[in-house]
């Protein structure tokens, strides 16, 4: 009986243990790393971002939790294009190292990649966009025909550690 019981502890334990590390999620990076690489950012590209905490989705393990999140909103004019811009922001972020396997996009429209250190992730999305009321026919946004400066640029980091 007493080996049913051990066995059966044993059984429940390791479960536990397996459910609990494939539960791992990730958390904020502490508030004064967020707010460095916020002011950072912001001043690098001389624009006004949102900085707040809010959810984190690692779409290459489909990990989540939670993360400090950094938002900007420009006009076309402020870059020659995505790529440009993410090679700035990457620029920006000393000391990161970029992992090409979250590289998703890197294009004029849209640049999508991570950078990290240590145990820390920061997926980095920038995307251009037409504005909501704007009258595109389908297809690229280059169809628009709009200017620059109604052109918008979209730039989102969000952090994260294990």
């Amino acid at each position: 009986m007493k080996i049913k019981i051990l066995f059966a502890m044993t059984t429940l334990l390791s479960t536990t243990l397996s459910f609990s590390t494939m539960a791992d999620t990730y958390e904020p990076l502490p508030w004064n790393l967020c707010e460095t690489i916020h002011d950072d950012v912001a001043q690098a590209f001389d624009l006004t971002f949102e900085l707040y905490e809010g959810d984190f989705s690692d779409y290459n393990t489909d990990e989540s939790g939670q993360g400090c999140i950094m938002k900007a909103t420009t006009s076309g004019d402020a870059f020659d294009d995505a790529s440009a811009a993410m090679d700035m922001l990457k620029e920006t972020l000393v000391g990161w190292s970029e992992n090409e396997q979250y590289l998703a996009a890197n294009d004029t429209d849209n640049a999508v990649t991570a950078v990290e250190r240590d145990s820390a992730l920061i997926l980095l999305s920038i995307t251009k966009t037409v504005p909501f009321d704007a009258d595109c026919p389908e297809g690229p946004i280059e169809a628009c025909h709009l200017s620059d400066e109604e052109l918008i640029y979209e730039i989102e980091l969000k952090a994260a550690m294990k």
